[in-house]
């Protein structure tokens, strides 16, 4: 994954394939539809057009279009990444069959073939990618919709801030870490400030479940440490972490706010335990294994430890294999 998230840059500012003759008609009822990953660029492009523009504009992340929404007749963008999921699929079914205008986004898969068979707008992404690591190409991808008067703007924005963003990740060295780190902390921190946001800064000493042993992993524990310290010290901050072992609870909670307990190890009992006795919040990431009732067991464990400063993640759920 890291090596997607370095080409962040690359991704905004690529030129993505769009349908022949594509055109975004003006509207004022705006209906996103995309799940998980790919549903984070819907998000995107409401806030971009809530800071624009004074159309409504409403993310749904489930099945289907409910009739009373269809009734509105809004605009519709349908986004997902891998084009088959089953939930934004049925839901251009529904636009299909309310007769509503709809657009997609994708890279493939059924709704790119429902684009084209109903010669509808359709921007299309490189396929290959994990819908999280493709999230520079859904950005990009959805500031097409913005408006058509609009959408130039925010395309040349895009490739404005690819270039920035090679540019810092060239300039970085590992001396420069802790100058990044603050740099990042302080600028979200104004801007979640400025919004009446509470934040927590979430960083990673080590992301222990590469794909790949060439993966980059991170400084390690003994060199992130004091970047943490110097967060919460420097910035005021709270910091949030992963933890994979037992043994590193009592070591990290010394540094940081929040423990959190990575997905597939959220029914790890001795993780969980150590963790607790911490005194520290704890997070827990649902497993995709999980289902969501499964994490009453999981959060007994932290309890009956003596802790109850517990938050728990949803992370969705697997039904089958690479799901």
């Amino acid at each position: 994954m890291i090596e997607h998230v370095l080409d962040l840059g690359n991704q905004l500012k690529k030129e993505l394939e769009i349908s022949t003759e594509f055109v975004v008609d003006s509207y004022k009822d705006l209906l996103i539809v995309g799940m998980g990953g790919s549903g984070v660029a819907g998000d995107v492009l409401k806030l971009v057009m809530n800071e624009t523009t004074p159309i409504n504009v409403e993310v749904r992340k489930s099945y289907g279009i409910p009739k009373v929404t269809a009734d509105r007749k809004p605009k519709c963008l349908f986004i997902s990444y891998s084009g088959n999921t089953e939930e934004t699929v049925e839901a251009v079914n529904d636009a299909i069959q309310y007769n509503l205008d709809w657009s997609v986004i994708s890279s493939g898969g059924t709704l790119l073939d429902l684009a084209q068979k109903h010669k509808k707008p359709y921007v299309k992404v490189p396929s290959g990618l994990q819908p999280r690591a493709a999230f520079g190409l859904m950005t990009k991808a959805v500031m097409h919709f913005v408006s058509s008067d609009e959408s130039r703007k925010y395309l040349e924005l895009c490739n404005k801030a690819g270039d920035y963003i090679n540019e810092a990740l060239a300039n970085q060295s590992a001396n420069k870490l802790l100058e990044h780190a603050l740099k990042i902390s302080s600028e979200l921190k104004k801007i979640t400030g400025a919004l009446g946001i509470n934040l927590i800064y979430k960083t990673s000493f080590d992301k222990a479940n590469r794909t790949s042993l060439k993966g980059k992993r991170g400084m390690g524990l003994e060199k992130s440490l004091p970047i943490f310290d110097k967060i919460r010290k420097e910035v005021g901050l709270p910091v949030l972490t992963d933890v994979h072992t037992a043994e590193q609870c009592a070591v990290v909670s010394k540094h940081v706010d929040v423990l959190q307990i990575p997905a597939f190890l959220c029914r790890q009992t001795d993780l969980l335990i150590a963790a607790a006795k911490t005194g520290k919040i704890i997070n827990v990431k649902k497993g995709q294994f999980l289902a969501p009732w499964d994490m009453a067991n999981v959060i007994k464990k932290i309890e009956e430890s003596g802790n109850k400063n517990i938050l728990i993640t949803e992370r969705g759920a697997s039904f089958g294999y690479n799901t």
